[in-house]
């Protein structure tokens, strides 16, 4: 039986609550992680198909305060996973709001 990579990391809940653990802690997302990591935790959330919407609006919370620290490159990683998740359930993981606060960052 052929299994997708995604259904894989599905079925080990310990790796879903890794990366829970890690999102819903904004000390260890300021501390702890790089702002290039944080945007690879967003992007390995969205490969892993990972629709959790406490992970995933934590993880944009922490972003939003913190916009200023990443890099246009970041950013840009951000954005498309964020776009890749909200393609999943695109009526509860709307991120509109997210989109608005950062132009301002991308703009400058």
């Amino acid at each position: 039986m052929l299994r997708t990579r995604s259904k894989v990391y599905k079925e080990r809940e310990e790796i879903v609550q890794a990366i829970k653990g890690m999102a819903l802690n904004h000390e260890i997302l300021a501390n702890e992680l790089s702002p290039s990591y944080v945007s690879s935790l967003c992007n390995i959330t969205a490969s892993m198909k990972i629709e959790d919407p406490e992970i995933c609006f934590s993880l944009v919370a922490y972003i939003s305060q913190h916009a200023h620290l990443f890099d246009l490159r970041s950013l840009a990683t951000i954005v498309n996973s964020l776009t890749k998740i909200s393609k999943l359930k695109p009526v509860i993981l709307n991120f509109d709001d997210f989109y608005r606060k950062i132009e301002i960052v991308l703009v400058k």
